[in-house]
């Protein structure tokens, strides 16, 4: 990956990555923490995206390409790119199924309105 980023993984991570779940999941979630540790430019996050599906695909192809595309949706939500957000929301609907994408993005939407008492609307709380 070309952005100075400041994780490292071992080649041996890597090559785990491709053929264990668990620890492809670990470092993806690790990797998803250290991006979203520092406000990044919507133009990072879009050129990201391709860097992401190459290490998708040669290191933690043990993880689903679902998975990956939800963490990537996560971190944009967090960091408030929603003009990156609707594309990344396409490409996942395209690659992994719109009713599966659009799933997930409900549950996120559930566990992000629950965590803050702002937004929550007091019929919902009966």
């Amino acid at each position: 990956v070309k952005h100075n980023i400041g994780l490292s993984l071992s080649f041996a991570d890597l090559r785990r990555g491709c053929r264990n779940e668990p620890m492809a999941v670990r470092s993806l979630w690790n990797l998803f923490r250290v991006l979203g540790a520092k406000f990044r430019p919507a133009a990072w996050w879009l050129d990201f995206r391709q860097q992401l599906l190459l290490l998708h695909q040669f290191a933690f192809a043990a993880v689903s390409l679902h998975t990956v595309s939800e963490m990537y949706v996560r971190v944009l939500v967090e960091q408030e790119h929603f003009e990156v957000l609707s594309k990344a929301a396409a490409e996942w609907a395209a690659s992994c199924g719109a009713l599966e994408a659009a799933g997930s993005l409900v549950k996120m939407a559930q566990e992000l309105v629950n965590a803050s008492p702002a937004l929550r609307h007091p019929s919902l709380e009966k």
